[in-house]
């Protein structure tokens, strides 16, 4: 495909060009302008030749590590419940219960008594002015 297609030519901004398996190439593009430049280009050059797939947005996480294993062992949505009347999470945002969900729980090998939840947050939480991602969280049990 780079033979076929000169980004030179085009004039699009590529942060970095990797190859991956099966014969893909994934190309970071610096800006949303230039991704559509680009897509459009190997669209026409190329017809069907190539297939261009945009990824999909994944949704960060967040572990909470520590946690006591007796809250581990409750259902997820009073875990949920727990941790967000701890941490005064509805100031950040009062329809939190529907942006956040458990994602898994496991116990630590290493402490028996302890364990870590993963939290599945919407990325306009978690990028949020003074939102999740900047803020350290606890959950203790009730």
């Amino acid at each position: 495909m780079k033979d076929e297609i000169n980004l030179n030519k085009i004039a699009v901004g590529v942060d970095k060009i990797r190859n991956i398996s099966k014969g893909g190439v994934v190309i970071n593009c610096t800006s949303k302008e230039s991704k559509e430049k680009l897509k459009n280009t190997v669209k026409k050059e190329s017809g069907n030749k190539y297939q261009v797939i945009e990824p999909k947005p994944v949704n960060p996480k967040i572990i909470i590590v520590g946690t006591e294993s007796e809250m581990i062992e409750k259902a997820d949505k009073s875990v949920l419940e727990s941790i967000i009347s701890q941490n005064d999470l509805e100031s950040i945002d009062g329809n939190i219960r529907s942006k956040v969900k458990v994602q898994w729980k496991f116990a630590n090998k290493h402490k028996k008594n302890y364990g870590n939840v993963i939290l599945e947050v919407q990325s306009d939480m978690y990028t949020k002015n003074n939102g999740i991602k900047e803020n350290k969280y606890r959950m203790e049990k009730m």
